[in-house]
């Protein structure tokens, strides 16, 4: 029943988020056509204009909401195709209208639609496709076994930690990670945030509140630390990193999580300030040449 109720409060939001967008986009609308927003008589025309964009909302909205709980259970392209439908019919109705009223310059009419467009794709690919919020808070293990909560942009499918028990069988990590070429759990947008390690830039929050450090070691999850060995630990002795020699030392072709180990034990030895900003110009090569992520 709990899921349900936040399912409802979750459609009410958006549909909020929608009605406000609505306005301020007929306000951009009207200052496109005037110049400004001061000193300007909202006319009959626009009152009318603006009652029909909402009436024609509040219709489509209703089967919007229904086929919204499905949302990453379907592809991409359905999804996207499902809520662009109505935000297209109450653009077109829009459209039509301001150019039988002939309200404005057309190139006026033509800027305000090209800059709607743009904002609608914009808004529905971040809402619908990352599901409203894109920022993500995950449990994983710091230093010395402490817990924290890691900040990223959201890249794959909100059932993906259930779809994980079901993929551990294709897992080509040896040990206690888990890893796949092409994880069917990764979203379209989170395999490009992902090569780019965009994801990963709210991981500064992190580094700002202290859990983690710039360079360091792999924060694992909750359930891989609880199956470390004795020898696995010494890994945590080090806060977590944003980027580590692991990292930037081919790590698409390491398949063992002993040799991450290593790797790990292999900084925590040799650590210096020398070290750290070798590995971060490196990260840097990489990410500009999309070789490690």
């Amino acid at each position: 029943m709990s899921g349900e109720n936040n399912n409802r409060v979750r459609s009410y939001i958006v549909s909020l988020i929608d009605l406000l967008s609505i306005i301020v986009a007929f306000c951009f609308s009207i200052m496109t056509r005037n110049g400004d927003l001061e000193n300007i008589n909202i006319h009959t025309e626009y009152q009318d204009a603006l009652l029909i964009i909402l009436l024609l909302y509040l219709v489509i909205s209703r089967y919007y909401m229904k086929v919204s709980k499905d949302i990453f259970k379907r592809g991409f392209i359905i999804e996207f195709l499902t809520v662009l439908r109505s935000q297209t019919l109450v653009l077109l109705s829009w459209f039509c209208y301001l150019f039988i009223t002939k309200q404005g310059s057309s190139y006026s009419r033509f800027v305000f639609v090209i800059f709607f467009i743009m904002g609608t794709i914009t808004i529905y690919v971040a809402r619908c496709y990352l599901k409203l919020f894109a920022f993500i808070m995950l449990k994983r293990v710091g230093k010395n076994g402490g817990i924290f909560n890691i900040y990223k942009f959201r890249s794959m499918y909100i059932d993906a930690e259930e779809r994980k028990k079901e993929l551990m069988v294709q897992n080509e990590m040896h040990g206690l990670m888990f890893k796949m070429k092409d994880d069917p759990r990764i979203t379209k947008i989170g395999k490009f945030i992902r090569r780019t390690s965009i994801d990963e830039l709210p991981q500064f929050l992190n580094i700002l509140n202290g859990d983690m450090s710039l360079v360091g070691t792999r924060p694992p999850t909750v359930d891989e630390f609880n199956q470390y060995e004795v020898k696995h630990r010494r890994r945590m002795s080090i806060k977590p990193r944003l980027t580590g020699l692991w990292q930037v030392s081919g790590r698409n072709e390491i398949d063992d999580f002993d040799d991450v180990v290593k790797y790990n034990l292999e900084y925590i030895d040799n650590w210096s300030v020398g070290l750290d900003i070798k590995l971060m110009l490196k990260t840097l090569a990489v990410i500009v040449g999309r070789t490690g992520n």
